[in-house]
């Protein structure tokens, strides 16, 4: 759930205006509702997801909270991938922390 409001709330203007002509009301989500949905998720099970980390860093990001993103890339960093996209995820952590 957190994903679908994460990639809502960045669509861009255009798109918006295509959703809303195809459908009654355009889908809304916002980076603070994703944010607490990654932030239960990763309640329920800390570290479960190595990607869940991930989009806790970019919806910090997007909210301006770089301390907070550079924690869940630190912490998405030190984990071990247990899967190919552990492993796609765990390389944008890194790359994403060497940004900030």
């Amino acid at each position: 759930l957190g994903l679908w409001f994460y990639e809502v709330a960045g669509l861009s203007w255009a798109t918006r205006k295509v959703a809303a002509a195809l459908f009654a009301t355009p889908p809304t989500g916002s980076h603070a509702e994703a944010l607490a949905h990654f932030e239960a998720a990763e309640a329920l099970s800390p570290g479960f997801y190595l990607k869940n980390q991930v989009c806790l860093a970019k919806c910090s990001l997007a909210l301006k909270d770089k301390p907070a993103a550079r924690r869940w890339l630190a912490s998405a960093a030190a984990m071990a991938p247990k899967s190919a996209d552990d492993e796609a995820s765990l390389a944008e952590a890194k790359k994403l922390l060497a940004s900030l």
